[in-house]
């Protein structure tokens, strides 16, 4: 055993008992390099993070622990395709596929190769990881791929050790009675993910900065903004009722973590009242950077841990959490902004285009989820649901556009 799982993890892994919540990244590249070469840098990948070769067991029930396994080579799938939306596809199909989390390793690749371009897609138990990580891996495995040496990292502490939060549950005092069951006992029917994507170009991207500092606001309160606007405008069932936007909150800056594979974040959840509100871009973009920057403090950032923490420890179960999740964290749209991606875009014969992700399902039927990533200057937007999407993303992503010109949005 190398340690058991911390709070927000064990959440992590119960919810995804009953839908996959895993998350998926993609890196776009021009050219190519042998699959022999993928596959040895998936292997010097797995030998650099001590999570990608580890399965989920319980040392007693509701008590998982992360098991090294040793022998189980992370597995690439190879597509040959010159369509590129097949990347759309892709990602669909591994949002899609689930996680069996007594077998390692919990994450898989896939290599899309065009004319001159290749795309390589992970696909990361939440448990093992979050969206950053799938940068710092696409990055560590770029990087090997052109030949680097890897050097290896020691095991990473759960969120909640750092950020000094305890759990009440020992082996001690948990349940004395296990119960065998299968991964797929508890799993909820759901539609079919679909996926759309949509890029702002350096131009747009900078004046999408620049304007964004000139109102006091961020990027990310910028895409609350633009989602929650367009779909006011264009969906009927967002009209009358409030918008619940989950954020995605990373812990790495507070407690000083870079390159490691590991589940750092925390949630923030924005609620915009129905539309006879807030209805100015930019008033709206201020007030949703507001929130979140309140929420990014060390002391912030403890408390959610402290709650999500409470959540592993009340014991509910797999179908008990995911009544809480029902209860406490529903939400119409999650957004996840990776940010400016950390690296640079030259990997010897590969060269960097486009950074899609991460995305992941917490929700049922009804939610959208947003993946985020800005590389090579160019802001990259994936949007999710499991219904159609229609046109709420290019609404969305014109929103941005136009919000850098001098007239006001209002719906």
């Amino acid at each position: 055993m190398l340690r058991h799982l911390g709070g927000f993890e064990t959440v992590l892994w119960l919810l995804d008992q009953t839908r996959s919540i895993h998350f998926v990244t993609a890196a776009e590249m021009q050219g190519h390099v042998p699959v022999s070469r993928w596959e040895e840098g998936l292997q010097a990948l797995q030998q650099r993070h001590p999570l990608l070769s580890v399965c989920i067991r319980e040392t007693a029930p509701l008590r998982p622990a992360f098991y090294r396994a040793e022998g189980r080579p992370i597995p690439l799938r190879v597509v040959q395709d010159e369509d590129e939306s097949r990347l759309e596809r892709e990602l669909e199909a591994e949002l899609e596929s689930t996680f069996d989390f007594s077998i390692a390793p919990l994450l898989r690749a896939v290599l899309i190769e065009g004319k001159d371009r290749s795309t390589i897609v992970l696909a990361v138990h939440h448990s093992i990881g979050d969206g950053i990580s799938g940068l710092y891996l696409s990055r560590d495995l770029l990087q090997a791929v052109s030949g680097q040496t890897l050097s290896s990292l020691p095991l990473p502490a759960a969120n909640e050790t750092l950020l000094e939060v305890t759990s009440t549950i020992t082996g001690a005092d948990a349940p004395s009675e296990a119960k065998e069951r299968a991964v797929e006992d508890y799993r909820v029917r759901q539609a079919l993910p679909r996926i759309q994507r949509q890029q702002l170009s350096p131009a747009e991207t900078t004046s999408l900065m620049l304007r964004c500092k000139k109102e006091g606001t961020s990027v990310h309160g910028a895409l609350c903004a633009a989602f929650v606007l367009a779909g006011r405008q264009i969906l009927p069932d967002w009209m009358p009722k409030p918008v619940r936007v989950q954020s995605l909150i990373s812990t790495r800056k507070a407690l000083n973590i870079k390159d490691d594979c590991c589940l750092y974040f925390g949630t923030h959840m924005l609620t915009v009242e129905n539309s006879g509100t807030v209805t100015d871009f930019w008033e709206l973009a201020r007030q949703a950077k507001q929130q979140l920057a309140a929420s990014e403090t060390k002391q912030a950032l403890r408390e959610n841990a402290k709650l999500l923490q409470g959540v592993a420890d009340a014991r509910a179960g797999v179908l008990g959490t995911d009544q809480i999740r029902l209860e406490g964290f529903a939400n119409e749209i999650q957004i996840s902004n990776l940010g400016i991606v950390p690296y640079g875009s030259s990997f010897g014969a590969l060269q960097l285009r486009s950074v899609w992700g991460g995305m992941s399902f917490s929700g049922g039927n009804e939610q959208y989820v947003a993946g985020i990533a800005t590389a090579n200057g160019s802001l990259s937007i994936l949007l999710g649901a499991r219904k159609p999407l229609g046109n709420f993303l290019a609404v969305a992503t014109q929103m941005l556009k136009t919000a850098t010109e001098p007239e006001k949005i209002l719906v």
